[in-house]
């Protein structure tokens, strides 16, 4: 099984330099602290014209973001134990993040998202959404205050290859917190015949499914890993499990360079982004 590279590589952090990024520069700031990787933290000056440039009005507008910039995340507290690397780019918010992830070879992008809002600067509106169809590095959406590190923490499932990736990396990113292994389904295999299994039979079935499917991507680790099983449509179960039991952390796998419309489990990722209340980690197949 190819497997996303653990955080030993930069992890990358895009912000407006607005308060509401705040919660996901913390987030990120604690992560390449516990892991004591660089953290780049990028802002992109987004330009409708590329003839733009070549205005000397422009050129300054661009240069005073980037002091700016460097003092605003230079002078954060947050930041002041990180190994910090400010970046401030002209161009399409979406292939900047991109190129700037991949020059790096970065282990993670982290992002914060804001709600109800479908234009603005670069966190907002549509680009999370697009970010995480298109980008084939692990991404976390980070909507919560970080007290701490993440306590609870679901993987989502469908059993495939890339929600298996998706654990192995999630344990990457926290490998000493206990995780909730999560199954939804909302058919049975055989329904309309006279043998059809009952929902608490196929209930069964799918917790000896989850269970070998742990052992198999974790070891004998995964023993000790809690399995729920729901009856229902995952992206209306998992935002409601999510706020009955506080869970901080999602963790889903988007399968593919496709995109998270690719398969049962990456078809319902974009819609738990605005649906379940904490944090969303997307892990992309790894297709090498």
């Amino acid at each position: 099984m190819a497997v996303h590279d653990p955080i030993r590589a930069p992890i990358l952090l895009i912000t407006d330099l607005s308060a509401r990024c705040d919660r996901a520069m913390d987030r990120a700031a604690a992560l390449a602290k516990s892991h004591g990787v660089r953290l780049i933290a990028l802002h992109v000056v987004e330009t409708p014209w590329l003839t733009k440039l070549a205005d000397p009005t422009w050129r300054n507008m661009l240069q005073d973001s980037t002091e700016f910039a460097k003092q605003r995340l230079t002078d954060d507290p947050a930041l002041a134990d990180v190994d910090l690397t400010v970046l401030v780019e002209p161009g399409n918010p979406l292939e900047v993040i991109e190129q700037v992830a991949k020059t790096n070879h970065c282990s993670l992008i982290v992002s914060g998202t804001a709600r109800d809002e479908t234009l603005g600067r670069i966190v907002l509106g549509n680009t999370v959404e697009r970010l995480a169809r298109r980008t084939p590095t692990p991404f976390l959406v980070v909507r919560s205050r970080p007290f701490t590190a993440y306590q609870n923490i679901v993987v989502a499932t469908d059993f495939s290859d890339g929600a298996s990736q998706a654990l192995a990396y999630a344990r990457t990113v926290c490998p000493s917190t206990p995780m909730t292994l999560y199954h939804a389904f909302d058919q049975i295999a055989g329904i309309y015949e006279l043998d059809s299994p009952t929902v608490a039979e196929e209930t069964e079935a799918l917790r000896a499914r989850t269970k070998q499917f742990g052992q198999s991507t974790l070891g004998l680790e995964a023993n000790k890993f809690p399995i729920v099983i729901e009856h229902g449509a995952a992206d209306h179960c998992l935002p409601e499990y999510v706020k009955a039991h506080r869970v901080e952390l999602v963790v889903m796998g988007t399968h593919g360079a496709t995109g998270v419309s690719r398969t049962a489990m990456g078809s319902i990722a974009e819609k738990l982004l605005s649906r379940v209340q904490c944090d969303v980690l997307l892990v992309p197949h790894a297709n090498r």
